[in-house]
């Protein structure tokens, strides 16, 4: 983009991204950022940052947008020249849900999964959901088994992992011997 704040161009997968957006005009002639990332673009270049990061939302999903300042080889552009890193970020919620419904877990270890994900212990588990300790333990077992890990942090770090990879059937992880079989 320019010091005009005029895009000189896109890669395939930022025109996607972009064009589904309402704001998007995708003439030869105006092709704009939505309103809100030109408005970070403007706050950066007024600074004095070599880059700055912010999270936006486009339609409805969520994104990591990275500005750098960028310097033309060629000598042909006058003025400040800018580029933007889009990165689809997945939220906590979706990973979960993906991990939920590619494991079926049931709801109540869904509950569960989600509880360990907030980082509470076992005991406010049962009280928020009004059972037993001993029963949370019961659900963290099942849940443990279903995932082919052994630890809590296991079970989250399965719902952290890249949202590509939750896609893949590659993602399920080998079952260790011994454990649910």
């Amino acid at each position: 983009m320019d010091s005009q704040f005029r895009i000189l161009g896109l890669d395939r997968e930022a025109h996607a991204i972009l064009g589904s957006h309402v704001g998007y005009e995708n003439s030869v002639d105006a092709v704009r950022l939505p309103v809100h990332l030109h408005a970070i673009v403007s706050r950066f270049a007024l600074s004095e940052e070599t880059f700055v990061y912010a999270s936006v939302d486009i339609g409805t999903t969520e994104y990591g947008c990275k500005v750098f300042r960028v310097q033309p080889l060629n000598g042909m552009m006058a003025g400040a020249t800018f580029a933007l890193h889009l990165k689809r970020t997945a939220s906590m919620n979706q990973s979960l849900e993906k991990v939920v419904e590619m494991y079926r877990l049931t709801d109540r270890e869904s509950e569960i999964l989600k509880g360990i994900s907030l980082g509470l212990t076992s005991k406010a588990l049962a009280k928020r959901m009004n059972i037993s300790p001993n029963t949370v333990n019961s659900f963290l077992r099942m849940i443990m088994i279903k995932l082919g890990v052994t630890t809590r942090a296991g079970m989250v770090g399965l719902a952290l992992k890249d949202s590509a990879a939750c896609d893949s059937a590659s993602m399920r992880l080998p079952r260790r011997r011994g454990v649910g079989t």
